[in-house]
């Protein structure tokens, strides 16, 4: 069984914005990720992320990201994956 972690469950209007920030075209959040894990994410309009990844460690590293990312530009959110990508590969 693997663990899928809810991330936000609030119905505040900052996280409402985040979740269309992340599934907007401009946000290469959820694209960076996908480059380097597979993974399956739900990003609901109403403030809701859920995100599943291969094991519980990668499915707490992709949390871990998400919530980190919410006030990085997209230069800094490739940095975040690429250190996220090689804490999990064991460098």
């Amino acid at each position: 069984m693997v663990f899928t972690a809810l991330i936000f469950q609030i119905c505040d209007p900052e996280l409402l914005r985040y979740a269309s920030r992340i599934l907007s075209p401009s946000c290469i959040l959820l694209k960076t990720i996908g480059n380097s894990l597979p993974y399956e994410v739900a990003v609901g309009l109403n403030g809701r992320i859920w995100v599943k990844g291969r094991s519980t460690v990668e499915t707490i590293a992709l949390s871990n990201a998400i919530c980190s990312a919410e006030f990085m530009t997209n230069d800094h959110i490739k940095v975040l994956v690429r250190q996220i990508c090689d804490a999990l590969s064991g460098f």
